[in-house]
């Protein structure tokens, strides 16, 4: 079926998702990176597998230009290939005018939604306008990643902000693995580690 629908130019409907998961366990950065590089290296569900394959159909594409809804849109695929949906309701994709940080404009931002007494429990992606005009789609798509790993790492530790100057080669390693897992055209760990 998805083949004749992709050939009428129609994208095929999402299953839909059940309930929230329980909140994933606090853990450790070490930890939460290791539980990720686990959960990247299994095969995929077919779930998995109908979400990477409109995620491969959504990038194969050569667009000039990459629209905000495509991302917005593409963010629950991603979830789904990386993060087994533990994003899902937990992660919300705000798109604003500007992002100002330490006195210069940035692409984007994972932020606190909500907090309690046990550390984060729902974040914020802001994405600036700006990452649009990127001259690579594939940054684009970096840019989207990199801020769903520091939710994901913020979800899983409690914590914000700590890892924001650490983008160092634990960072990186955790990239490769993404861009293994997702195999996009044009889109490698360089892409999502800036």
């Amino acid at each position: 079926m998805y083949p004749s629908a992709l050939a009428e130019g129609m994208r095929p409907k999402k299953p839909s998702r059940g309930l929230i998961r329980d909140p994933p366990k606090r853990v450790s950065l070490e930890e939460a990176r290791a539980q990720l590089a686990r959960s990247l290296s299994m095969l995929m569900t077919d779930t998995q597998v109908q979400a990477w394959t409109r995620l491969q159909c959504e990038v194969a594409v050569e667009q000039p230009n990459i629209h905000r809804d495509q991302l917005i849109n593409s963010f629950a695929d991603l979830d789904t290939v990386l993060f087994n949906d533990t994003l899902a309701g937990r992660v919300k994709v705000i798109w604003k005018d500007m992002i100002i940080l330490e006195d210069r404009m940035i692409g984007a931002q994972c932020h606190p939604a909500a907090i309690s007494r046990h550390g984060v429990t729902k974040c914020k992606i802001w994405l600036n306008h700006i990452i649009l005009n990127m001259d690579d789609g594939a940054d684009v798509w970096g840019t989207l990643i990199h801020e769903m790993l520091h939710a994901y790492l913020d979800l899983h530790t409690g914590l914000f902000g700590m890892f924001r100057s650490h983008h160092g080669d634990a960072f990186r390693q955790s990239c490769a693995k993404i861009a293994e897992r997702l195999n996009l055209p044009g889109v490698g760990w360089e892409n999502m580690s800036a």
